[in-house]
């Protein structure tokens, strides 16, 4: 990431560019935008930010916006609008719970289904994309720490 000469040489942001957080942040923008490329080029009419929402919602068949929420770790109002724009994309649909008033279930159109099927493709291109310039062995341990450090921090804040 190119920064401004008056922002690179400041010892504050050495320090913070120096983070596991910002580094993360970094790859996970420039795979967001890699895929938001990719699904533009294939007439996908989503975002990256907006597919594991689609992903859950088709994996789990019925299920309410805060249980999106939850399975995700985001929050509700950041899932509503990824799924008022699948709404509206015809992907998805609410319907009232017929024991729960109270509850609006969200549910998968066909198409909604299809288009999961198509992202699930074009995420393993991105990655792939991602990847290309790393060995089989350096993806695998970049992978597996990775992992580690989500298990670790998952169990922690339990």
């Amino acid at each position: 990431m190119k920064m401004p000469k008056d922002i690179s040489d400041s010892p504050l942001f050495d320090d913070l560019r120096g983070t596991l957080h910002f580094q993360l942040h970094r790859i996970q923008k420039a795979m967001f935008r890699n895929g938001n490329h990719m699904m533009q080029k294939s007439d996908i009419p989503l975002q990256m930010e907006q597919l594991p929402v689609l992903m859950v919602i088709c994996a789990k068949k019925e299920l309410s916006q805060q249980e999106v929420a939850d399975i995700l770790g985001r929050d509700k109002s950041s899932v509503m609008r990824s799924i008022t724009t699948m709404v509206k994309k015809g992907l998805v649909i609410v319907s009232q719970d017929v024991n729960d008033k109270r509850r609006n279930n969200l549910i998968p159109t066909k198409n909604g289904i299809a288009l999961a099927n198509k992202l699930k493709n074009i995420a393993k291109e991105a990655e792939a994309e991602a990847f290309k310039a790393f060995s089989v062995e350096e993806k695998d341990t970049m992978l597996k720490a990775l992992m580690d450090i989500a298990d670790k921090l998952e169990a922690k804040n339990k």
